[in-house]
């Protein structure tokens, strides 16, 4: 039996995609950190270290309470689901990944770079297995949470727009 594209499906393959070995968020952070290195203490007098996706730091559909435990974690959304005449399926995906950053004066560099990092996890390559990506955009970065220790949760994303025939 030929395997059925829906909802779950599309954001199991977003969740497998963000941990792939070649093309996941832990190898583009390792990547944008090799680039970066050599410019870092010129630019900011310090090397900016990017924080790896730990195994279980991904959640679908909501963060749980254990999310906090991670630093940093991604929260894979629903933003938006329509179908046409046709049977077909467009699918908006929010991917946000939120960090429990310090206010040390690259705070937003760091961030920027995960967004980069994010945003090439899903141009990289095509989808191989039916699913393709029509659209990539920024989310609105959302305001900072403080903390008692002087450290901020900000959340940055994107939005992933997909299109696949359900069956």
């Amino acid at each position: 039996m030929a395997q059925v594209f829906d909802v779950e499906t599309c954001l199991l393959e977003i969740k497998k995609r963000l941990y792939d070995a070649t093309y996941g968020l832990n190898a583009q952070l390792t990547a944008i950190d090799a680039e970066k290195a050599t410019t870092d203490a010129a630019d900011y007098s310090k090397t900016i270290t990017l924080k790896q996706l730990n195994g279980s730091a991904v959640f679908l559909l909501t963060a749980s309470q254990y999310a906090s435990n991670y630093d940093p974690f991604i929260a894979i959304t629903i933003e938006d689901y329509m179908t046409d005449e046709l049977g077909g399926v467009l699918f908006k995906t929010g991917i946000r990944l939120t960090i429990l950053d310090t206010a040390d004066g690259v705070a937003d560099i760091r961030a920027l770079r995960y967004l980069r990092a994010l945003r090439q996890c899903f141009e990289i390559t095509r989808w191989t297995n039916g699913l393709k990506y029509q659209r990539i955009k920024q989310l609105e970065t959302a305001g900072y949470i403080d903390t008692a220790d002087n450290r901020s949760w900000r959340e940055i994303g994107i939005s992933l727009e997909t299109s696949f025939a359900a069956y």
